[in-house]
């Protein structure tokens, strides 16, 4: 949840996102402005905090 805009009520910002990779892949992240993209890049890289839900990053290759 983000605050909202000028005292309002916080937004969901994210809901039920879920993918995986595997291998050496490049991924591209692509939608309007607004829709979640840095917010989702920076709960994975650990530059923002999740409030609810989880975070799972795994490394399969051993």
């Amino acid at each position: 949840m983000f605050p909202g805009q000028k005292g309002g009520e916080p937004n969901r910002v994210l809901d039920h996102v879920s993918f995986e990779m595997s291998g050496q892949v490049f991924v591209s992240l692509v939608g309007p402005s607004g829709c979640g993209k840095s917010t989702l890049l920076n709960i994975v890289s650990g530059v923002e905090t999740i409030t609810s839900g989880g975070l799972s990053l795994t490394d399969d290759q051993g």
